[in-house]
């Protein structure tokens, strides 16, 4: 099983589901048009509402869910981690 992973900074996008999905793109080589909807396994508003407190503070908190065959690590708001599921 091959992990991928990245520092949200260096992903183009304005939220973590954003980042989640470009990564998502570059992982599984589909356009995200040809992905099925990240909203089928997790809710995005919520995703991002996690990284993005009020008051900016990071909570330390690590998200993992399934997607259309991956697993996806949310670290902190910080590092996204996509691993192949076999």
């Amino acid at each position: 099983m091959s992990t991928y992973s990245r520092s949200v900074s260096d992903v183009p996008g304005d939220s973590i589901s954003v980042a989640v999905s470009v990564l998502l793109e570059e992982v599984s080589g589909q356009d995200i048009s040809g992905q099925r909807p990240l909203s089928d396994s997790i809710d995005p508003e919520g995703l991002d509402a996690l990284f993005d407190p009020p008051g900016g503070e990071p909570l330390g908190v690590v998200v993992t869910f399934t997607h259309d065959g991956y697993r996806i690590r949310v670290e902190d708001g910080e590092r996204i981690e996509i691993s192949e599921i076999d």
